[in-house]
């Protein structure tokens, strides 16, 4: 992990949430990125009251908040938001579907945001994958990538309309953009961006290519598929990657790749980790 003056060099600072688990790593990393006096909060993190008062009070010891840049609404990244601006008062809240949670203080402005956009000094990078309404947000050779990309593992894709193409696609696109240093939402900072995102991308073309393999054998059933391809996921990580399996199934039925009598889980308005 780079150490503090190089974060600090890029106006970067890391708070951590007490909510450490096997799919959220150490906790959830909230980000503050200060630029000419002012502050951006990255991911409030889970509604934790120590954990809130710590980003507010560290916040305000860097400048003036200008407001919070949310990648996606699961709950351990999401559930803050509130609580913060409880703290913080009124300020923009950037997020791509333009959410604010119930009772937000008056004068809060929702901020809905996608590819191309701005949001203070990030450009956004619109990253549908581990959730369809995920983005990420850059400030010069920094990303801050939430569950895009983790410090250390592989994210779970929750299925919707062609979500692993669009991750695919997405990882793709950040590569391209010459950054240094990936700011995960779980797990340490990613000191050589490129090569994690070849990595991530080749990491999610060998997954497909064993579930072909799989299909090709003939398994059909969640199960037989998961029992060949994710024989490395520990148990507790079992309906994850039954998760991540149906995005590459769709992705496979999507190419008219998926042979017939594939059992395809249904996983509701699943919104995991």
């Amino acid at each position: 992990m780079p150490d503090a003056p190089a974060l600090a060099a890029r106006g970067i600072a890391l708070l951590r949430a007490d909510n450490p688990g096997p799919k959220t790593l150490e906790g959830t990393n909230t980000w503050l990125l200060t630029r000419d006096g002012r502050v951006w909060v990255v991911d409030p993190g889970p509604d934790l009251p120590e954990h809130l008062d710590a980003v507010a009070a560290a916040a305000k010891a860097l400048g003036d908040v200008a407001g919070i840049a949310l990648t996606h609404r699961h709950d351990d990244h999401a559930d803050g938001v509130l609580g913060l601006l409880q703290r913080v008062g009124p300020v923009p809240v950037a997020s791509s579907t333009g959410w604010l949670p119930d009772g937000a203080p008056e004068g809060t402005v929702a901020t809905a945001v996608g590819e191309g956009d701005a949001f203070g000094p990030f450009a956004v990078v619109a990253t549908p994958g581990h959730a369809a309404d995920h983005v990420v947000f850059v400030a010069g050779d920094a990303a801050f990538v939430g569950d895009t990309v983790l410090g250390r593992g592989s994210v779970l894709l929750v299925p919707h309309e062609h979500a692993l193409r669009g991750y695919l696609d997405a990882l793709r696109r950040l590569r391209a953009r010459g950054l240094a240093i990936l700011l995960p939402g779980h797990g340490p900072v990613v000191e050589d961006a490129d090569a994690k995102l070849d990595e991530y991308v080749a990491h999610r073309l060998d997954r497909e290519r064993r579930v072909v393999e799989a299909l090709d054998g003939g398994a059909r059933s969640a199960d037989e598929i998961l029992d060949a391809v994710w024989d490395d996921a520990p148990g507790i990580l079992r309906i994850a990657a039954a998760v991540t399996l149906r995005a590459h199934l769709d992705k496979l039925a999507d190419e008219g790749r998926l042979p017939d009598g594939v059992e395809l889980q249904e996983f509701g308005d699943f919104d995991g980790l």
